[in-house]
């Protein structure tokens, strides 16, 4: 990493900043202008700090998000910066660290951008200058709350969280006239500041009058940045502010159990009956230690019990929340019921099942009436893309949750409430149309109502995408957004497609993959704040990208190739890739190859009917800080081996959208004789030459890395012809052996094997071909057709095998046919005796021609007897005259 150092005297006074392509002179592309023309700045590593250092400079006031991937864009000409960090008090953007003037590893789809605050001039005051090291608290409620700033030098500068605790925030009040404090908060609650970070390590006895009396490391030495700004809450007239326990802690308020801060305006909370003397605080509070206590005491005693049941329970309440812990093997059931005449919503704002659990194994059920008995409402499980919201039909409602055998302890969090359908909330969702708006939260910018769930339903143009943006946003804080939350969908309903579900002070921003969004605002009965201000905008989709992958498939690997450009059309480059198994690495060039063997790399294979499959999948993680519907792209390989073929098949899973391509492969099978049953020895010539009535032995080899297949001979047939016409003859068929020379071997893993005897077909024809059909099962399944024998016809109407394919060998000759002169090459298996060898005495030849023609003339009575009696070809058993 470079500092500011790496621009020269000359560069410095040379570089000028703007803001591109954004909605105003605040928003936008990050650019620099050095040596004569503009660059752009990478995201890598770009935070707020550094938004913050670029929206001062330029006027902008406060930043409000520091964007990445490009968001206003793509620049051109040079990246200037990469890997800028700044603290956030520096004055230009050169001042922060970064790698050096050009030196990146970036593309322009990396582009940085800020959002800024619109500038507020200041109105012309004669207020006198404060006095160096006054205090002031800002973002808070009023005077008395907010984050601490300490005038010197002139500016206002913060105050580091380091060892912040209530003996400094009560320096702090006493100094301000604000009473006792109340808390002491840390990581810039209040939001963050800007300027210098003027104390760190701040450390009060309590007793000070002023802070620039306590203990600290000295004026503008620290370690921080404005994320750790501190601040404090003070007691005053108007509003108390009370500081929740600690989630975790028993017998307490748990429905506002967090870990967070939360403000809370006491006097306005509509479940406390303020005129009753119980629920008052004490106007005057010694310490505050005891104003913690005592309040904690109030606020538990006025608010509705938050209940955690074992296992069910009937409920009665009007309005109640449920934290939920459940073991492995639960099935329970909580009934909901009360003579209110008013319908039931049930809002299951945090679940978390077991991982890898399925909607079969556990889930919540949700009843609509009285027993479980009733029609069935929904079901909430582990793949829920929502924030399951149900409503019965009548005052009843039950839901069931069942849990499977692993052990993990499941959390829920339910609240339910009774309310009336007719009762309308004004400014309470609706239908937005055309190609931006506005909308608010109900009563924006006052308080939001209780018990209130609105539906915005958003539709823009055709091929077009929506951009929300919420300007303003304060709702309840809760860190898993348990209690008031908004959620954003990628469609037009509530079920399915969650993007995104916020609460607390932010400033989210969501992108749709459509035309259509649907925002959802839900409420319950306390703290309520300001609420929203949002507003959407669209922008045209951009066309199809046609995915430039090939997959190749064989016995041993699979072979993955994805070219750069397309991976760059997805946002993407190499490094973001991975397999099922991390370790496993592409090889990069232009092209992006993964190459590996079928059991290797983590790749899963799938016995399924009459198909093995083998499946890998390529990860593309996405990054960068707004909230979008583009989740983690998936590239699915797959090798399906079936029938005489490898289909290989991938699917690229992005937004829903499944695009395909196909080619086509085969397993390498093969067909061997061998010379004895140890099968050690191959046959190497061709055409094999034997005697007749010779043992063959035969096997079948499956060449594959994948070690746990089976091979099973399904079917033999012989023919002369190497086309294997009409002419054939069963040696095997459906893995029975037809010819009583055949014996057949017991699979062997990757091998089988079988013999037979050799024979000739009748008339005259030299060869003999044999083609088997090949099954190939999965090895772990101990009830697959290889390992079931020999099938009748009428069994095997079942699903017989999982991957077929047929092999050929031949020809297979008689050996004295490779002695005779004109090489006829016939192998017999008829009524005949081996003929003996030629003389070359003319006595022997005489013989020899008249016993030749004896045999021709009963052959032909033995076929014109059979023509009669049988169309088409047979064969008989021959006894070796030997």
């Amino acid at each position: 990493m470079h500092d500011a150092g790496s621009f020269s005297a000359a560069d410095t006074s040379a570089l000028s900043l703007r803001l591109a392509d954004g909605d105003s002179r605040c928003s936008g592309r990050v650019e620099l202008y050095h040596n004569g023309s503009w660059g752009t700045v990478c995201d890598d590593a770009w935070e707020l700090a550094d938004a913050t250092v670029v929206c001062r400079r330029l006027g902008c006031g406060e930043a409000l998000l520091a964007v990445s991937e490009a968001q206003f864009g793509p620049g051109s000409g040079n990246i200037l910066l990469d890997d800028v960090q700044c603290r956030g008090d520096e004055d230009n953007l050169w001042q922060c660290s970064h790698r050096g003037i050009a030196v990146h590893n970036c593309r322009h789809k990396e582009d940085a951008s800020v959002i800024c605050a619109e500038p507020v001039t200041p109105p012309v005051t004669t207020e006198p200058i404060p006095a160096d090291m006054s205090l002031r608290l800002v973002n808070g409620g009023d005077v008395c709350s907010g984050r601490l700033e300490v005038f010197h030098n002139r500016s206002w500068a913060t105050v580091c969280d380091d060892g912040w605790d209530m003996k400094d925030a009560t320096v702090v009040c006493r100094q301000l006239g604000c009473g006792d404090a109340v808390s002491a908060t840390i990581d810039a609650f209040f939001g963050e500041g800007t300027g210098d970070i003027l104390l760190d390590n701040v450390a009060c006895r309590g007793d000070e009058s002023s802070l620039e009396q306590c203990s600290h490391r000295g004026l503008g030495t620290h370690d921080c940045y404005h994320k750790e700004d501190a601040g404090v809450i003070c007691q005053d007239l108007h509003r108390i502010y009370v500081k929740f326990i600690e989630e975790n802690e028993e017998n307490s308020c748990q429905l506002r159990m967090q870990k967070e801060i939360v403000l809370m305006v006491v006097l306005a909370l509509d479940e406390c009956d303020v005129s009753d003397p119980r629920h008052q605080f004490p106007l005057e509070l010694t310490t505050p230690e005891a104003t913690e206590i005592s309040l904690k005491a109030d606020f538990c005693s006025c608010c509705s019990s938050v209940g955690v049941p074992r296992c069910g329970a009937s409920l009665h309440e009007l309005n109640k929340a449920l934290r939920i812990e459940l073991n492995a093997n639960a099935n329970c059931v909580w009934q909901i019921q009360r003579n209110a005449n008013q319908t039931i919503r049930l809002i299951f704002s945090y679940f978390k099942f077991a991982p890898s659990s399925s909607c079969k194994t556990e889930s919540i059920t949700i009843y609509d009436g009285p027993s479980t008995n009733s029609p069935v409402l929904g079901q909430v499980c582990n793949d829920t893309d929502a924030v399951p919201v149900l409503q019965s039909s009548s005052d009843s409602l039950t839901f069931l949750i069942t849990t499977n055998s692993v052990a993990f302890t499941r959390n829920f969090f339910v609240f339910y409430y009774f309310f009336s359908p007719e009762t309308k909330v004004e400014n309470c969702g609706g239908q937005l149309t055309g190609p931006n708006g506005t909308f608010t939260s109900p009563n924006y910018p006052k308080p939001y109502p209780e018990f209130t769930y609105c539906v915005w339903h958003i539709r823009t143009a055709k091929n077009s995408k929506i951009n929300l943006r919420f300007q303003d946003f304060f709702l309840e804080l809760d860190p898993n957004c348990q209690f008031d939350f908004t959620a954003v969908y990628d469609g037009l309903t509530t079920n399915t497609g969650l993007i995104g579900k916020v609460c607390g002070r932010a400033q989210p921003t969501f992108e749709s993959s459509s035309n259509v969004m649907t925002v959802a605002l839900s409420t319950d009965y306390a703290n309520s704040y300001r609420g929203f201000s949002a507003q959407y905008t669209s922008t045209p989709l951009p066309g199809p990208v046609e995915p430039n992958i090939f997959l190749t498939c064989s016995s041993d690997s699979m072979k993955i190739v994805l070219s750069t450009s397309y991976l760059a059309s997805l946002g993407y480059n190499e490094t973001h890739l991975q397999l099922n198994d991390p370790s496993c690495h592409p090889v990069v060039t232009d092209l992006v190859i993964f190459s590996f063997s079928l059991a290797s790399c983590g790749t899963t294979k799938k016995d399924e009917d009459q198909s093995i499959t083998y499946t890998n999948i390529i990860s593309l993680s996405a990054t960068g800080g707004i909230i979008t519907r583009q989740k983690s792209i998936q590239i699915i390989a797959k090798c399906k081996m079936e029938n005489n073929s490898t289909v290989e098949a991938i699917y690229i899973t992005k937004n829903n959208i499944i695009q395909n391509t196909t080619s086509v492969g085969r397993y390498n099978v093969s067909i061997s004789f061998y010379d004895s049953d140890s099968f050690s020895k191959p046959v190497l010539q061709s055409p094999y030459y034997v005697d007749l009535n010779q043992t063959l032995f035969a096997q079948v080899s499956l060449h594959s890395s994948d070690p746990n297949l089976l091979v099973f001979v399904d079917t033999c047939i012989a023919s002369p012809q190497p086309d294997f016409g009409s002419l054939t003859y069963d040696l095997i068929r459906s893995g029975c052996n037809k010819d009583d020379t055949v014996v057949t071997y017991p699979p062997l893993e990757h091998y089988g094997r079988f013999k037979f005897n050799a024979f000739r077909f009748l008339q005259s024809f030299p060869s003999v071909y044999l083609q088997c059909d090949i099954l190939i099962c999965d090895s772990n399944n101990t009830n697959s057709r290889c390992t079931k024998g020999c099938i009748s016809r009428q069994k095997r109407a079942i699903s017989s095998y999982k991957w077929k394919t047929n092999t050929v060998v031949g020809p297979i000759r008689l050996k004295r046919d490779l002695r005779s002169a004109d090489h006829s090459e016939s192998l017999t298996k008829a009524d005949a005796e081996e003929t003996p060898n030629l003389q070359q005495y003319s006595f022997y030849t005489l013989s020899f021609v008249v016993l030749i023609s004896n045999i021709i003339i009963v052959v032909a009575v033995i076929l014109k007897y059979h023509i009669k009696c049988q169309a088409g070809y047979s064969y008989q058993k021959i006894q070796s005259s030997h």
